[in-house]
């Protein structure tokens, strides 16, 4: 089995491939492979592809269901509604109350958020995957507005562009808690780029006022 991962490293990653996804990686290596079995083997003279055909009648059938490895951890939500796992916060505001305890499933590409009677809340995909979480943008700010002088530490304030982040991060605590009674209503209308782009066009620079905004 070694000898063939130094045969596949050395004939089909050497230039390494380029690819902008694991699913266009492991198509190419199938192919590779594919390719691979239609050639004589080194000893026996034969296609590869014809001693697989024989080896397979003699295989055990595979289980039904397949063989899920992960590695099981634990993590505490904090007020935020945030935890923080393998240096990435993951937010599970509106999921979970803050100070609950969740279990989570490490898979070799995803996070799986468990509570602790073992029901999922959430699946993440993991960071080096390239692959993005949505955040419940409604969720984060109506969470903020019970806690409003939490924006100025939230992990969430520092997602959005700098142009809402300005707006929201006023100093005025009363004004602040409108822009985030406002946000967290848009947001089930709007996207945050949309949003962004209407403070941008009533404020430039977000002032210190109260004034209403339609970001359409």
């Amino acid at each position: 089995m070694e000898s063939k991962c130094g045969y596949a490293k050395r004939n089909w990653a050497v230039p390494l491939p380029l690819y902008e996804t694991h699913e266009q990686l492991v198509a190419y290596f199938t192919e590779q492979a594919r390719q691979d079995r239609e050639r004589s083997h080194y000893a026996k003279g034969v296609r590869i592809a014809k001693l697989w055909e024989a080896d397979r009648a003699h295989l055990l059938a595979l289980p039904e269901e397949a063989f899920q490895p992960f590695r099981l951890g634990a993590a505490v939500v904090n007020k935020y509604g945030e935890i923080r796992f393998e240096g990435t916060t993951i937010p599970l505001v509106g999921l979970v109350p803050p100070g609950s305890e969740v279990f989570i499933q490490t898979f070799w590409d995803r996070l799986v958020i468990l509570t602790n009677e073992h029901q999922q809340v959430c699946e993440v995909p993991r960071p080096y995957t390239g692959k993005t979480a949505e955040v419940t943008w409604e969720q984060v700010f109506a969470n903020l507005l019970r806690k409003p002088r939490s924006v100025n530490h939230s992990q969430f304030i520092r997602m959005l562009p700098e142009t809402v982040q300005a707006y929201v991060r006023v100093v005025d605590h009363a004004i602040r808690k409108e822009r985030l009674q406002a946000l967290a209503h848009w947001c089930s209308v709007y996207s945050i780029a949309q949003i962004a782009s209407g403070v941008w066009r009533a404020y430039g620079r977000p002032a210190h006022s109260s004034a209403r905004l339609d970001p359409s």
